[in-house]
């Protein structure tokens, strides 16, 4: 099972092959990151920052869920 983090850098890594051909530096104008960042993020060497990366969360069909819960429930239900 991935970690919070690898979860992360596998959606980003898609959001980056999909929406942008694979182009990292159409990515970082969108999400407003350096290339230093992004090609951190994507190589492991840095965990992507989840609040940079809300405009790749915000998309259709991406979610995070804990096990139990239902994705795109809100974080405060019990």
């Amino acid at each position: 099972m991935k970690n919070l983090a690898e979860e992360a850098r596998a959606i980003l890594q898609n959001y980056v092959d999909k929406e942008h051909g694979g182009i990292t530096s159409r990515a970082v104008k969108t999400l407003g990151l350096s290339n230093m960042t992004l090609d951190q993020c994507l190589d492991g060497k840095r965990a992507p920052n989840l609040e940079n990366l809300s405009p790749v969360f915000e998309m259709p069909g991406i979610s995070f869920s804990s096990p139990g819960r239902e994705a795109g429930a809100d974080v405060s239900e019990k």
